[in-house]
């Protein structure tokens, strides 16, 4: 009878379990411990979950609202939320995707090292044109600065 009654529990136990799709861990700058970030560029991120079974939208909205709170805490920057989806997939499980951006504590968009190499080179070629003169591509260079240096 203990037997059965495993065998029957084991599938609900296995099946309830929360999982997050569209990981791309090469793109997360760093945050390989928060579960499902995806670097979406210019600054915007997005944490996707998917639930089995016992967890509504609510609760997967409020664990990724609590995940961007540590990721934000973590790394000494503000966040600003940008959209929240929530949808159901074909099984008819809960699935919320929430967008959001990272900021510094002076309010400028947070990039990755890479992204702010290419603002700088974009700005430069800027420069080059004539586009821009001088004392705009230094002001507008200051930031990015920062953040290849501070990363």
């Amino acid at each position: 009878m203990k037997k059965l009654f495993l065998l029957l529990m084991f599938p609900l136990i296995s099946i309830a379990q929360d999982t997050n799709s569209n990981v791309n861990i090469n793109q997360t700058i760093g945050f390989a411990k928060t579960e499902g970030l995806v670097y979406m560029g210019n600054g915007v991120y997005r944490i996707s979950k998917i639930s089995r079974f016992f967890k509504g939208k609510r609760g997967l909205e409020k664990d990724i609202r609590e995940q961007i709170i540590e990721l934000s805490n973590r790394q000494n920057l503000e966040y600003e939320i940008i959209n929240i989806e929530n949808s159901t997939t074909r099984s008819l499980d809960p699935k919320v995707e929430i967008s959001f951006k990272l900021k510094t504590k002076e309010g400028d968009n947070f990039l990755s090292k890479s992204e702010a190499k290419k603002q700088i080179i974009e700005l430069k070629e800027l420069l080059d044109l004539g586009v821009l003169d001088e004392e705009e591509f230094n002001t507008k260079i200051i930031p990015l600065k920062k953040m290849i240096l501070n990363n």
